[in-house]
């Protein structure tokens, strides 16, 4: 669950001085840009957020509640 959620709150944590600074926090003085491109691309490698929610709820509730493909429902073709 560590994996989903440090990059989902330092990503929102960048977000925020982003907006604080306004558009001066864009400037490579304070290095906030860099910082928000370091988190994307962690965000990027450690999987997508869905995937790793899909990983954490089948651990959570089991394979039969969060199943990774569609199944066809009961008398439906599928």
């Amino acid at each position: 669950m560590s994996k989903w959620y440090g990059p989902l709150v330092a990503s929102a944590a960048v977000k925020d001085c982003l907006l604080l600074h306004g558009h001066y926090g864009y400037a490579e003085e304070l290095g906030l840009e860099q910082r928000l491109r370091d988190v994307m691309a962690v965000e990027i490698a450690d999987g997508t957020a869905q995937v790793q929610k899909i990983v954490i709820a089948r651990e959570r509730f089991g394979r039969d509640f969060v199943p990774y493909g569609r199944r066809p429902a009961a008398g439906r073709p599928g």
